[in-house]
């Protein structure tokens, strides 16, 4: 992102600017490390900062107004598309 003819230089160039407080980064995956005690955690990873921002890691984003989570299950926005019908379903009683 912030290397020269990067995703930051590109938008520059686009006029398409990044708002860094609003970027998230999701890790999608199943593999999990095993412990010694038999038990399985997942994997660590990294901490992404930009331009001197922390980028905060969610388990689930929603991106053009579809959660996406990070087992790439539809769980999250099936969740969230019940509780939206249901408080328009009790509106009209």
């Amino acid at each position: 992102m912030e290397d020269e003819d990067g995703g930051l230089q590109w938008s520059r160039d686009h006029n398409a600017h990044f708002e860094i407080s609003k970027l998230a980064i999701m890790h999608c995956g199943w593999k999990k490390k095993k412990q010694p005690n038999g038990t399985l955690v997942p994997l660590l990873h990294p901490t992404l900062v930009l331009q001197g921002k922390l980028i905060t890691e969610v388990d689930s984003y929603k991106y053009q107004g579809v959660y996406i989570n990070n087992k790439l299950s539809w769980r999250t926005h099936k969740n969230y598309m019940i509780e939206k019908a249901t408080k328009w379903v009790q509106q009209c009683h």
